[in-house]
């Protein structure tokens, strides 16, 4: 994965999960390892974030909850 343009972000991860993950990668070779999974992942967040910032702007800031999860997805709770 390249690093130009990025930045360096310190994560704190399941040490179990980790070596889950970095036992299936080293399994598929190419698939970018673990720094290329969460890139993914984050991007997908700021992505959907982006798409629906309105929608997000009426929502309560926190821990995502039931009643969150269905103002989401767009019904009215």
């Amino acid at each position: 994965m390249a690093v130009q343009g990025k930045k360096r972000v310190v994560v704190f991860l399941d040490e179990d999960n980790v070596n889950t993950l970095r036992e299936y990668l080293d399994s598929r070779p190419g698939a970018g390892g673990l720094s290329e999974i969460l890139d993914k992942h984050v991007a997908r967040c700021a992505n959907i974030i982006r798409k629906n910032e309105k929608k997000l702007a009426k929502i309560e800031p926190g821990r995502l909850t039931v009643k969150k999860f269905f103002q989401l997805a767009g019904f009215d709770v």
